[in-house]
């Protein structure tokens, strides 16, 4: 559930990325562990996301299930008529596009460059496409402006420096309910 001050910070800021996926697409879903961290990264810092269905064939009740099988979020959007598809310009799945506050397309691609051609992957990726692109926008005064209002505080970052803050803040938090004597939930 989304507060109302939660909701009028999404919409003034309106960074609002659409990835557009497919249930039966063996690329898009190799891609759900890096859609997670990219929504987990950025939701937080006001920039709403949406997977895109765009199969007509693909059913609610399989998306769904798409849905828990791949841990994503719940914010899948079916789209069989192909208007956000249109909108964007998409043409393949995965391919993501980011949106500005006033529906402006600034972003349609990749989300990284792993997948070299079809059937043909790097170990990990190189170019991290997506979040570069939205870390762009944080970076634009008025998305700061915006993010400053809220309370939040637009960093620029990697993907490896967020893993690097995760993996510390585990240290650190594991160390403060060792010392404390805290047990976790049985």
């Amino acid at each position: 559930t989304v507060s109302t001050a939660e909701d009028a910070m999404v919409n003034s800021l309106a960074l609002t990325v659409l990835i557009f996926v497919s249930i039966d697409c063996p690329v898009s879903n190799r891609y759900a562990p890096e859609i997670k961290r990219l929504y987990d990264q950025y939701s937080p810092q006001g920039v709403k996301f949406r997977l895109v269905y765009p199969n007509h064939i693909d059913s609610t009740a399989g998306i769904d299930a798409h849905i828990s099988a791949y841990a994503y979020p719940p914010i899948a959007e079916r789209d069989p008529d192909h208007k956000l598809v249109k909108l964007a310009g998409a043409t393949i799945t995965p391919e993501a596009a980011v949106f500005d506050k006033n529906g402006k397309l600034v972003y349609l691609g990749r989300i990284d460059d792993r997948v070299v051609e079809l059937g043909r992957e790097r170990p990990a990726a190189t170019r991290h496409d997506l979040s570069d692109a939205l870390a762009a926008m944080r970076r634009l005064p008025e998305v700061r402006r915006q993010l400053e209002q809220f309370g939040y505080e637009a960093i620029d970052d990697t993907p490896e420096r967020f893993a690097a803050e995760m993996i510390a803040d585990i240290a650190r938090y594991s160390a403060i309910a060792r010392d404390t004597g805290l047990k976790g939930a049985q």
